[in-house]
């Protein structure tokens, strides 16, 4: 059975990784962090290079720079909240076995001092 001391956090992302990253790679190293983020990126970048002939991509540079603390504090915080719900789960789930366990003690130990003769004086 899985416990909740199991689930284990992915690892961190990296503020200075990312910085980097994006830095020498714009979009692509905006991958590091988040998939649909750096696909964002991506297309405005694009769009914005269509329109002002490439020299407007420097500024979203900058912009996606400036950006980047942001980015690897919300993908950080959404892997802590993954991992607490997934602990809650895990430990709900751990309490309802634990009264299950009980409950089936309790018939068995009815059975054994003979105050359930017939199935039907279960209460359910």
């Amino acid at each position: 059975m899985v416990s909740a001391s199991d689930i284990k956090p992915a690892e961190k992302k990296s503020l200075i990784g990312t910085f980097i990253l994006v830095f020498l790679f714009g979009p692509l190293g905006a991958l590091y962090v988040s998939a649909p983020f750096a696909a964002i990126y991506l297309v405005v970048a694009i769009g914005v290079a269509l329109v002002t002939g490439g020299f407007g991509v420097i500024l979203v540079w900058l912009v996606y720079l400036l950006y980047a603390p942001e980015m690897v504090s919300r993908q950080n915080k959404a892997e802590r909240e993954r991992v607490r719900l997934a602990k809650l789960e895990i430990e709900e789930q751990a309490n309802k076995l634990a009264l299950e366990e009980k409950r089936h003690q309790e018939l068995l130990d009815a059975v054994k001092q003979g105050k359930i003769k017939n199935i039907s004086d279960i209460e359910f």
